[in-house]
């Protein structure tokens, strides 16, 4: 930490020159205390030490299973790093290490980092490629999913869903949705991705569970209240890919993943692929992309 810190002035709109003292006063002496926490901290044992170097001997061969993984998946690999750090989290009150993140949002978005420090040094060639897979399959379900949330966005603003009627048997007069969700034609056709996903249940999802013990960790968590429907999605999601790579099969064999969740996945797959072919396509789905795609995608999911 930078010494200077100590002697840096402050000036806070909105503070008297009082307060700006005691805001300082405040924050040396949390950085004093912050200091002296680093100081006590324990240094690494000699085995603790062999054990981290042992990990980071290993970035070569980490390097080959992106390239490979990358490749397969047809995911960029400059978006794709190798890093030192050595990051954390906890689930269900247990402490894991990252082996690898995907940034979702923000500046970073679309970047994939893999943690050397996190991964064990007993774990096979193949098992290191399912982690770079896991991190890639999660940056594919957020784009499918953004694409999903505007075509549902679009739906649900859209006048003629509520306003154009249509004559039923006797009479009858109805809007444009259906009561199941799912739209009247020709809106159907408008709306294919809408379509494509009105039938995705979280809940029916919950009922088969998660596909390894880490993503079923995930589901107890959620139903505690401690994750996000949509972060345990997301890591279903990616441990079905996981699976994929390791044994070097696809879905259709994978015995642990169950019919709800094959079906999801091979659909947000193939709905990926359709989304990278338009090379030039804008982030937020220029008319254009979106024309293409409403042609390709009946076709596809026939």
């Amino acid at each position: 930490m930078n010494k200077e810190i100590e002697n840096v002035t402050i000036d806070k709109p909105g503070l008297s020159r009082e307060e700006q003292s005691k805001f300082v006063e405040e924050t040396t002496r949390k950085i004093k205390e912050l200091r002296k926490f680093i100081k006590d901290l324990p240094e690494e044992t000699p085995a603790q030490k062999a054990q981290k170097a042992a990990r980071l001997d290993r970035i070569p061969e980490i390097r080959d299973a992106v390239k490979k993984v990358a490749k397969r998946l047809d995911y960029p690999i400059e978006k794709i790093t190798i890093s030192k750090r050595k990051e954390t989290f906890t689930l269900n009150g247990r402490q894991f290490d990252y082996a690898g993140a995907a940034y979702l949002e923000g500046n970073r978005k679309g970047e994939i980092e893999i943690y050397p420090l996190g991964i064990s040094i007993g774990t096979s060639a193949k098992e290191i490629e399912g982690v770079v897979a896991h991190e890639i399959q999660h940056q594919r379900w957020q784009k499918v999913s953004e694409v999903w949330a505007a075509e549902n966005k679009a739906v649900m603003q859209d006048p003629e869903i509520k306003e154009q009627k249509w004559e039923m048997p006797g009479g009858r007069k109805v809007d444009g949705m259906k009561p199941d969700g799912h739209l009247r034609p020709p809106l159907d056709k408008k709306y294919p991705i809408y379509e494509l996903f009105v039938d995705f249940s979280v809940t029916d999802l919950k009922e088969e569970d998660g596909v390894t013990e880490y993503s079923r960790d995930w589901w107890k968590a959620f139903e505690k209240g401690e994750a996000t429907s949509t972060q345990t999605v997301h890591e279903t999601f990616a441990e079905i890919a996981h699976l994929e790579q390791k044994f070097g099969v696809g879905v259709d064999k994978l015995v642990a993943v169950k019919p709800q969740w094959r079906k999801w996945y091979k659909r947000v797959q193939k709905l990926y692929e359709a989304i990278e072919k338009n090379e030039n396509r804008e982030r937020d789905l220029d008319e254009k992309f979106m024309q293409k795609m409403k042609k390709e995608l009946p076709e596809m999911f026939k």
